[in-house]
C-alpha cells in the first residue's frame, strides 16, 4: 500500500461517513468515520519510514486504530512520531472523540472497530456530530500533507 492508497481511502471513508451521518445512520457513519483517522496515522508512518503492513515495530503500519491503544503503541516506540500532527493529544485539534470517546470514565464511545458488531452503541446523534468535526478536521490535515508534498 502506498500514501497515495491511503490517501484515497481516508477521503473515500469522510464523505460516506458524512453521507451517512446525513441520513441519520450514525453508528455506520462513525464506523466510518475511525477509517479516515486510521488511513491519516498510516500515512505518517509511511512517511515516517514505514514499510510493511507486518508487526508492532515502527517499521510497520499494520494494525487498527482501537482507540488510542494503536497511537500509544508507536508513541512509545518513537515519542516523536506525532509530535508535529494533530495526533499529539496538546494539539487543538487532537480527535479526542474518535480517540477517547467523551472522556467519562467508563465511556464506551470511542471508535474501536471491535464495535463495529454493537448496532446500539454508537446511535447518539451528538457524538455522532462531534466525530464529524473530528474528520472534517483530519481532512484538512491530509490536504495539507498533499501541499506539503507527503502524499
Amino acid at each position: 500500500m502506498t500514501k497515495q492508497n491511503f490517501y484515497d481511502f481516508s477521503i473515500m471513508m469522510r464523505k460516506n461517513s458524512e453521507l451517512l451521518y446525513e441520513a441519520n445512520r450514525n453508528h455506520t457513519s462513525i464506523y466510518l468515520a475511525g477509517y479516515v483517522l486510521e488511513g491519516f496515522v498510516k500515512i505518517l508512518l509511511i512517511h515516517k519510514g514505514a514499510t510493511t503492513h507486518q508487526g508492532n515495530s515502527l517499521s510497520s503500519y499494520g494494525g487498527h486504530i482501537n482507540n488510542s491503544t494503536f497511537i500509544n503503541r508507536l508513541n512509545a516506540i518513537d515519542p516523536q512520531m506525532f509530535s508535529d500532527s494533530i495526533l499529539n493529544c496538546t494539539d487543538t485539534n487532537y480527535p479526542k472523540y474518535l480517540l477517547n470517546g467523551d472522556g467519562s470514565v467508563n465511556s464506551k464511545d470511542e471508535w474501536n472497530i471491535n464495535y463495529r458488531y454493537e448496532v446500539k452503541k454508537w446511535t447518539d446523534r451528538n457524538f455522532a456530530q462531534k466525530i464529524q468535526n473530528e474528520i472534517i478536521k483530519i481532512e484538512a490535515e491530509l490536504a495539507k500533507l498533499r501541499i506539503d508534498g507527503v502524499i
